[in-house]
């Protein structure tokens, strides 16, 4: 696996790639690592729910206030951050354009 973050270990890396693949962000596929003991899990690509939750997160102030939300019940769960960005969002377009989204 290419080193893209030279500061984390391969395995440590590849292992966070396997959950965002288990949660339907990622598409991902195991390869022999380079030290050929274990597999390594390379990202392929973004899910379109990844895409989705980038999307939701893009604007700055909804990731602001999405980890503040977050921090305050204890919780930093992939789906919980997507949960709680959803619902600053739907807040903000309600706030903004006096629209109610369910």
């Amino acid at each position: 696996m290419k080193e893209l973050l030279p500061d984390r270990r391969e395995r440590v890396v590849s292992y966070h790639v396997l959950l965002l693949t288990e949660a339907g962000f990622l598409d991902a596929q195991s390869t022999p690592s380079s030290d050929g003991g274990s597999l390594v899990w390379p990202p392929l690509r973004l899910t379109f729910s990844g895409h989705e939750f980038l999307d939701t997160i893009r604007d700055p102030e909804v990731w602001r206030r999405t980890k503040a939300g977050a921090l305050k019940v204890g919780g930093l769960s992939v789906a919980l951050l997507k949960t709680i960005a959803t619902g600053y969002l739907k807040h903000l377009i309600k706030e903004k354009l006096g629209l109610y989204l369910t």
